[in-house]
């Protein structure tokens, strides 16, 4: 993530972070590409935090069949389902 938010920061521009479900269906629906990278990473075993500090809470939109949180650090959004 480190690189993600260098090369954000080097184009005025900042990694994504949703708080809320209303928030995730906008970055959905505004997406150009087919899927955009968030601004989360793992910090300790399955305990995840956003780029600008929050925890995530409460608020999880992650695809019951995609494991690949179990073996990535990053999160990749989907367009067309809306779901990481």
């Amino acid at each position: 993530m480190d690189y993600a938010e260098s090369y954000c920061q080097q184009n005025n521009g900042t990694v994504l972070s949703t708080q809320s479900q209303i928030e995730n269906t906008f970055v959905q629906y505004h997406l150009l590409p087919e899927w955009i990278m968030l601004g989360a990473k793992e910090v300790f075993k399955n305990y995840y935090a956003w780029a600008d500090g929050t925890i995530w809470g409460t608020f999880d939109n992650r695809d019951p069949l995609d494991r690949s949180l179990e073996t990535l650090d990053c999160l990749v959004m989907y367009k067309s389902s809306g779901l990481w």
